[in-house]
């Protein structure tokens, strides 16, 4: 009986932390992946002097978030995370800055 209960112990403990937090590696290819499907994130992305999308050249993670980059200018887009007290994936959403030009010699 007792070993009924050991083995129940076990199995509750291993599989309630097992989804409680992603590797930094899954959780930022998650957080990248989001970004760019962001509907915001589009249309942040157009700016006055370029009114059409161009690709994204570089996306790099800052303090914040990310900036992301094309050939003329760069966005910010800060990340703001929602913790719960209970064990699960991160839940996050965009806080998006306008557009920077890069000064082009």
């Amino acid at each position: 009986m007792l070993k009924k209960y050991f083995i129940v112990a076990f199995f509750v403990l291993v599989y309630s932390q097992g989804y409680a937090v992603l590797s930094p590696f899954y959780q930022s290819t998650k957080e990248i992946a989001s970004l760019i499907n962001d509907p915001r994130f589009v249309e942040a992305f157009r700016t006055k002097e370029h009114p059409s999308v161009y690709p994204v050249v570089k996306i790099e993670r800052t303090e914040k978030g990310y900036r992301v980059y094309s050939d003329f200018f760069y966005l910010d887009a800060d990340i703001l995370y929602s913790y719960s007290s209970r064990p699960g994936p991160i839940i996050f959403d965009w806080n998006f800055h306008e557009a920077v030009d890069i000064d082009v010699m």
